[in-house]
Formats: structure tokens, sequence, C-alpha cells
């Protein structure tokens, strides 16, 4: 008889582990990173003084033209407006797939007057008029969901972050129907205002270096000087 449990409790055990193996636990994940950056992100992003700085809404871990994929999303983006003046927001064609008025976009930009640390946010969301099926055969498993564009302003060698924090998604579901959780990892993106670069002194192809520019120089003004020297001048000298 014990031989019997053992035997169907080891069964189960298996059929258990099996059964998980086979479906693994899905979470969707929501990133801020510096345009182009999809992977791991320095802990301080240095921003040039008067450049323009771009930052992308990056969603991951989704399936590739099949489930779990987004219908809408809806997402708020602090910051300081000292150090930075939101310029423009774009938003990517996974939720309309490239077509005008398959989508609904707004992009909100209000004040935070009770916040310490932020001053501004801007609220993005799309919500996709497409069918759910159109969507999920179409969706990549990573993509950008709407970059940032933004002035950079404020003082040389401050430092500040934007915050990212999500207010919904839908269509996070698996086959089943199960929602997916959503896991916003690393929602701050930290940056230091640095100095402007410095222009490069271009110099004409063909043109001599420096030294001998200055010696010519020199002498063309010798020259000039000579020229303007006159008899009258020189017979004054010797008197």
């Amino acid at each position: 008889m014990k031989k019997i449990i053992s035997s169907l409790l080891s069964a189960i055990a298996t059929a258990a582990w099996a059964i998980g193996a086979a479906t693994p636990a899905f979470a969707v994940t929501l990133r801020l990173r510096p345009s182009g950056d999809f992977g791991s992100s320095p802990a301080l992003h240095e921003v040039a003084l008067g450049s323009e700085f771009q930052a992308d809404l990056i969603i991951s871990d989704l399936g590739e033209s099949l489930f779990p994929s987004v219908f809408s999303f809806d997402s708020n983006v602090l910051y300081d407006s000292k150090y930075l003046s939101l310029n423009n927001v774009s938003f990517s064609r996974e939720l309309d797939l490239g077509g005008e008025g398959k989508s609904i976009k707004q992009v909100t930009e209000k004040d935070l007057p009770y916040s310490a640390y932020y001053s501004r946010f801007v609220r993005i969301s799309e919500h996709s008029l497409l069918s759910p099926e159109l969507i999920q055969n179409n969706q990549s498993s990573t993509f950008v969901l709407a970059t940032l564009t933004f002035n950079v302003i404020g003082a040389v060698g401050f430092d500040s972050k934007m915050t990212l924090i999500n207010n919904g998604f839908s269509g996070l579901n698996d086959a089943a129907g199960n929602y997916l959780p959503l896991d916003v990892r690393d929602p701050d993106l930290n940056f230091r205002v640095a100095p402007k670069p410095l222009s490069p002194v271009s110099i004409p192809e063909g043109a001599p270096n420096g030294w001998a520019y200055l010696a010519l120089a020199g002498g063309a003004a010798g020259l000039l000087g000579r020229s303007r020297d006159t008899p009258l001048d020189r017979e004054s000298r010797y008197r």
C-alpha cells in the first residue's frame, strides 16, 4: 500500500513539473530608456546642454505575432521642467499598423505644483481601433510604444531624473484568457546636464598649418607697411 501511495505521489509530482515546464510564468516588461537603448542603461546618463534628448517607452516579453499583445496603453512620465522642455511625442506603428485613424492617440502635459521633485508630467495614451486578431498577428515581441523628445535646458552639472508610471494596459492575456502581470523595470531614468560640446574649428582644405599661416600673415603685414612708406617719410626720418 505504501509503495502504491509513494508511486502515486511521485507520478503527481512528475506531472505537475511537466505542466509547469510546459507553461512557464510570463511577465510583460515596461521600461523607460534613452532612445535606442533596449538593454540595461547606465545609472547616470549625460545629456548636453542645448541638445535634444530622446527617451523611449519600451514594451517587451510579448508574443511574436501571438498572445500576449498590447491593444492600448496609458502611462505618465514625470520630469523637472527646470532641466527638460518637452518638444515632441511620437508613437510607433504597432497599435495602428501604420494606418492613419486606426488608433486614438493622446498627449497631455500638466504642471505638478505640489511635488517636491518633479514640476511637470506628460500623460501618453493610445487605443487601437483594429481587431485584436489583426494586432496579435502583426505585433512584435519588443517595440517602442512612444518616443519623447526633450530640449535640454537648465544648469550644467545638475542631476535630475524622469520617472515612468503605468496607468493601465489592455491585451496582456495568454491564450487561455489569463491576465499577465506587467513588470515596470527601472522606472527612473537618471541624467546629468553636461556642458555643450566644443565646435571644432574648420581649416579650409589645402590651407597652411597654423604657424605657417601666422608667418605669412606677418610677412603680408610687413609688405603692406613698406608699401605705405613714402619718399617723404624716409626723408623725414633722416633729418
